[in-house]
């Protein structure tokens, strides 16, 4: 079958919550049809990728075309509950996924930190509708523990859906546990993620 025809146009959102097998080529072509808009017309894919580790198991090639590169989280001192987990209280207020939870905690258990590929730079001759737009969502000092690449309409548009990858350096922050926890925003930044698509 080819790229175009795996994955539905009734596919709003794919969710990759961490890989533990390398991803074929076949498939890594899949994923970039879909968030290219080849499989749900003229709207772009949504994608929600979590990852406790750097190796991504095939996903890095495709996440820095668009505009996300993973790295070891350089923590340093930070705050946390158990020694062996990180508190996190940065929120970008310019996000839908972030901006209500400003004054809320979500705790990750393995974070991964990313930063922006130079694709999601702007070039000479990129059009706007090509542009893409890398937005830290979570942060521990300088470490941006979740980002998100939109690429496409931009507001004024607003019948034109942008294609979305937000990427999550952490697994074990969705696990039943933490999203019961009172003590944080673990169940609410997760579903924000997911119905921000």
């Amino acid at each position: 079958a080819d790229a175009k025809s795996i994955i539905g146009k009734d596919c709003a959102l794919l969710v990759i919550a961490g890989p533990k097998k390398d991803f074929a080529e076949s498939e890594i072509d899949r994923l970039r049809a879909y968030l290219d808009g080849q499989t749900v017309g003229s709207e772009g894919g949504r994608v929600l990728v979590l990852t406790d580790s750097t190796d991504l198991r095939g996903l890095a090639n495709l996440l820095s075309v668009w505009g996300i590169r993973s790295e070891r989280a350089d923590l340093g001192d930070v705050p946390t509950m158990s020694g062996s987990d990180v508190i996190v209280r940065d929120f970008s207020e310019s996000h839908p996924v972030t901006g209500p939870l400003q004054g809320q905690q979500v705790i990750f258990f393995n974070p991964v930190a990313f930063s922006p590929s130079s694709s999601a730079s702007v070039r000479d001759g990129s059009s706007p509708a090509d542009l893409k737009r890398y937005n830290s969502l979570l942060k521990v000092g300088d470490a941006c523990l979740s980002a998100v690449v939109e690429r496409g309409s931009s507001g004024s548009d607003l019948a034109i859906r942008p294609s979305r990858l937000i990427a999550v350096g952490d697994v074990g922050f969705v696990m039943n546990g933490g999203l019961r926890a009172n003590a944080n925003a673990n169940r609410d930044f997760f579903l924000n993620s997911v119905n921000s698509f």
